[in-house]
């Protein structure tokens, strides 16, 4: 009797605790979701270009340009037109 009743706290305690880490879980995961549905995400078509060492993406739309954070994953397509 006294094995049974050391089993039923020992599952009791098992369970509350797996209760507890469920909960705090979830309440570290709904932050993110806020965070990623305010920066949507967008298709930008373009041409890499290269100046020296230096490789920019130049937008078509607006001839607005960025520098590469990057560049080597990019060198194989300087000149095209990529999106």
């Amino acid at each position: 009797m006294k094995k049974l009743w050391i089993l039923v706290v020992a599952v009791c305690v098992a369970c509350s605790m797996a209760a507890v880490a469920q909960d705090m879980g979830k309440s570290c995961d709904s932050g993110k979701g806020k965070m990623a549905a305010s920066a949507p995400l967008k298709t930008l078509k373009g041409t890499v270009k290269q100046d020296g060492d230096k490789i920019t993406f130049v937008n078509d739309a607006d001839q607005k340009s960025w520098d590469v954070m990057n560049p080597e994953t990019l060198k194989d397509h300087v000149g095209h037109h990529v999106m």
